[in-house]
């Protein structure tokens, strides 16, 4: 696999420069702070492995200093961050669209809906008359679209429909997600290719196992953990209600929730804990940095996503390159963890997983450690210079410079 890898990385390469076209991409997104999680993590691994392939990338976001510390681009990635935010959540910002309407770019790339960074990219892509490929980002599935919905209706009304109908693909994460955009009722191409996602060699300077077990009540019990914002749809509230079911575990398992606090559902979350009576055995740790997120997860022997949906879910990706076996919902695009042995999947309900809890949490040792070589196994097919190579094929087609490539549907 890594020579045939090397073998089509060294072809692109040469291609670029053969034909004397070297691609410029414009990718948009309307954030890029950490705490965003999945597209932000999603959009710094794909651009960083265009990078590698030779391609010209740039990167223009919207930003606020609220929204956690901002991603690391890789080196050679000029990133457009615009600071000067206004109409709420909306997130317009006039620099940005000064600054993508001034760039020479071949083609745009834009990730997510109903943001005005959004119709920035759709609206240029028009005027320049150049490719525009649309990542939803999973958020035309049913249940995103019931969040904030009135908004929704305003921004479909205002540009977002006309954005998804005129470009000229769309980007699917999974399947399901695939799905989510025909139920909506869009007959543009899409491409189906998943997001990619840093493995755990990408930090340079790892925390060590003594800084975890020194900061966190890992070692001294077995560690199930959660990784991911604490908002009501990652379902932290049913792990919490969950795990007070099960205190026969306390004693020999810790939970640990990872993540930012967002809107204050940390404060639900602890409310359940202590009625629960189960506070005690549950640390919370905040955002962690690249670091610590891949020394936590070195040092975790359970990983858990009772999420109500994803459309790929990085942070599972991250759990399986690091060797620990997965607990998704069926809500997720996961049910590979099942087929091959290296997780649990369950029904997004508190019955549901406190069943499958019981049993994973009483699965032998070596038998985990069974799955999470499994499931680094998995993980590997999601590395960023895998799915660059898919993408290029994509950015070819709709320039003009190649065939039809197999990832893309309809």
């Amino acid at each position: 696999m890594l020579s045939l890898l090397n073998s089509q990385l060294f072809s692109q390469k040469c291609k670029s420069v053969f034909f004397g076209f070297i691609m410029h991409i414009a990718h948009v997104i309307q954030y890029i702070g950490k705490d965003f999680g999945g597209p932000v993590a999603g959009l710094a691994a794909m651009t960083a492995g265009l990078a590698s392939l030779g391609r010209q990338v740039e990167v223009y976001a919207a930003h606020r200093p609220c929204e956690g510390e901002m991603v690391t681009l890789a080196p050679g990635i000029k990133g457009n961050i615009c600071q000067d935010v206004t109409l709420g959540i909306l997130r317009h910002s006039a620099l940005l669209w000064k600054l993508l309407q001034g760039a020479d770019c071949s083609l745009i790339h834009s990730h997510g809906l109903w943001g005005d960074p959004n119709r920035c990219a759709a609206t240029v892509a028009r005027r320049k008359k150049i490719p525009h490929l649309l990542g939803t980002s999973g958020m035309l599935e049913p249940n995103a679209l019931r969040r904030a919905r009135w908004k929704k209706l305003i921004v479909r009304n205002l540009f977002q429909d006309r954005a998804l109908w005129e470009a000229d693909c769309l980007l699917a994460n999974s399947e399901k997600e695939y799905q989510d955009i025909r139920a909506y009722g869009l007959t543009n191409p899409v491409a189906l290719i998943p997001n990619p996602v840093f493995g755990p060699e990408s930090v340079t300077n790892p925390v060590t196992t003594r800084e975890v077990r020194g900061r966190l009540p890992v070692g001294r019990r077995r560690t199930l953990l959660y990784l991911g914002r604490i908002h009501p749809v990652k379902g932290v509230h049913r792990l919490a209600e969950a795990w007070c079911r099960i205190p026969e575990f306390h004693d020999c398992w810790n939970l640990i929730i990872a993540g930012p606090d967002e809107g204050g559902f940390q404060a639900t979350i602890e409310e359940i804990l202590r009625k629960g009576g189960c506070a005690t055995s549950v640390t919370f740790t905040g955002s962690l940095d690249d670091r610590w997120k891949w020394g936590v997860l070195r040092q975790a022997d359970l990983f858990v996503m009772p999420s109500d949906y994803e459309n790929f879910g990085i942070a599972i990706v991250e759990a399986l390159l690091a060797g620990v076996p997965v607990i998704a919902t069926t809500r997720t695009p996961w049910g590979i963890l099942r087929d091959r042995q290296a997780g649990w999947v369950v029904e997004p309900e508190t019955d549901a997983l406190t069943t499958v809890l019981r049993e994973a949490l009483a699965t032998d040792g070596d038998m985990l450690l069974e799955m999470g070589v499994r499931g680094e196994a998995i993980g590997g097919n999601f590395a960023p210079d895998v799915i660059a190579l898919q993408l290029v094929e994509v950015y070819d087609w709709l320039l003009g410079r190649g065939d039809r490539p197999g990832s893309v549907r309809g």
